[in-house]
Formats: C-alpha cells, sequence, structure tokens
C-alpha cells in the first residue's frame, strides 16, 4: 500500500489564476449565505490571504475571516494566520464523575 502512495501521482500546486477564481467563488457564496454583496475586488481578497502561506485550506480560511469581518463591522482588521489557531486533532471527552 504505501509504494502506491509513493508512486502514485503529485498534484501540481495551483496557480494564481486558480486561487483567484477559488477566492472569488468564496466571495459570491458568503455573499449568498448572508445575503449580502461584499463591495471589494477579488484583489483586495487576494491581498488579505497573501500572508498565510501557500495553502489553499488556510487561505480560505482567511478570506473566510475577511469576509465575516466585513461583513459585521463594515471593515476588516488584519488577521495573522497565528491568530486563526492550530488544529487539534483531539477530542475533549467529559468526565462522568
Amino acid at each position: 500500500m504505501l509504494d502506491q502512495l509513493v508512486k502514485a501521482p503529485q498534484f501540481l500546486p495551483l496557480t494564481r489564476a486558480e486561487i483567484s477564481e477559488v477566492l472569488c467563488k468564496i466571495q459570491d457564496f458568503h455573499g449568498r449565505a448572508y445575503d449580502w454583496t461584499p463591495s471589494l475586488p477579488v484583489s483586495a481578497l487576494e491581498e488579505s490571504t497573501r500572508q498565510g502561506g501557500f495553502l489553499l485550506r488556510t487561505k480560505i480560511r482567511a478570506a473566510i475571516e475577511f469576509l465575516d469581518q466585513l461583513y459585521q463591522y463594515g471593515k476588516a482588521g488584519t488577521t495573522t494566520i497565528n491568530e486563526l489557531g492550530e488544529e487539534t486533532f483531539t477530542e475533549d471527552v467529559p468526565s462522568i464523575e
């Protein structure tokens, strides 16, 4: 099984145009979800996610945070990726006692 994983074709990183398309769709979906029209160019959304590295998932989280702030407060501050929080895969199980 491990040998198959090693031999599997690797995905190429997304191009800037592909990332822009994803962010544009996120902006559209966010607007539909909250019944509002974000009035900013996608380039502003791209800029807000630029410091997040190359992982698409992190860019998506940063874009949603940015759009949430615009929707709730009419403006968005600077969010650093560390402020989005680290993923943990543990579960807090309540004590029976």
